[in-house]
This record gives C-alpha cells, structure tokens and sequence, in this order.
C-alpha cells in the first residue's frame, strides 16, 4: 500500500548502515508499484512507511535501479522545467524544475552484509526521476518545488514589444476615431 499521508511523506529517511532488510524492502517497493494510481516509475521506502534511504525504479529500457543512501554529488547548470506526479499524491501534476545531468554517489551490494560506493552519471528523464526519488527521501513533495512561473517583462526591443506596441497605438486610433463619428 502506498502512503499518502503528507505527515509521513515529509519525514527525512534514514541513511542504512548495513544491509539488513534491504531485498524485504526492495521486494515490498516492486509490489507496492504495481498498486499505484497511475503507471509509475519508482518508489521511496518512505513511501511504504519505512523511513530508510532506499528507493527501487523501473524505465521503460527496462533498467532497474536499487538506491541505497543516494546522494547527489554534482549537477550540471542546464535545467529542465516539466510537470511530474507522484504516486503518494493522487491525480496532481505538478512543474519543478530539475537538473539535466547529474552524478549520484548510491550504496550498492558488495556481498550479504557489505555496503561499497559506487558514482553514476543519469540524465535526462532518469535524472529527473532520481531527483524526484532522493528529494522524496529527504522530506520534500513535488508541490513543495512547484516552480514559481513569474511572467518576467519583455524588454522593449523585440518584436513581441513592437508588434503589441503597433496593436495599442491602432486599438488607440480606432478608439478616437469612434469617439469622433458620435460626437
């Protein structure tokens, strides 16, 4: 079952220090994903009400990815403004904007118990999805990064400006002129 209670949503998950438990809360995430709403990508351990820092995903290319205790490590300046959901909250559509590029630093097995490092590059829509993952993991929801669309002035010097600039002056004239024939 899926958590929608925005109480649990927006606790910060756990980093894991072994990996005890990790394939019954991996195996839990791939059954719970199914359940969804809609068609999802992924889903958080915090999603499930366990408060860990692991996540398990599915593309469409059919690569899965297990994160445990991902991190972000650098992100590249080019962002991309679209609208994503969640499968913790029902039917809303949100746009957030989020880096093209990144490089995540995730825990992988090593063995039963062992936790190595290891660094990988996404981009693009894997890109988005894990930052979407990880800010889920740090208590934070997709309407929390709602971005802010300021409609920002257009300098005068484009055509935009001239063009509406002609529109007004002939709206104006044609005012006048009706003004005019009643008078």
């Amino acid at each position: 079952m899926i958590v929608t209670d925005l109480k649990i949503l927006r606790q910060v998950s756990q980093p894991l220090k072994t990996m005890y438990g990790v394939k019954t809360t991996v195996e839990k995430l791939k059954k719970a994903l199914k359940t969804g709403w809609t068609e999802g990508v992924g889903l958080t351990a915090i999603q499930i009400g366990i408060p860990k820092r692991i996540a398990w995903l599915k593309f469409d290319d059919g690569e899965e990815i297990t994160l445990i205790n991902p991190k972000i490590i650098d992100r590249s300046k080019e962002k991309l403004l679209e609208k994503e959901g969640c499968l913790s909250i029902f039917n809303v559509w949100t746009p957030v904007v989020r880096s093209k590029i990144i490089l995540v630093d995730i825990n992988s097995f090593a063995g039963e118990d062992e936790l190595t490092r290891e660094c990988t590059v996404y981009k693009d829509f894997k890109a988005r999805a894990i930052q979407h993952i990880i800010d889920l993991m740090d208590g934070i929801l997709p309407i929390d990064k709602e971005a802010k669309l300021v409609k920002k002035p257009v300098p005068k010097n484009t055509s935009i400006c001239q063009k509406k600039d002609k529109i007004r002056a002939r709206r104006k004239r044609q005012r006048k002129a009706r003004k005019r024939k009643r008078k």
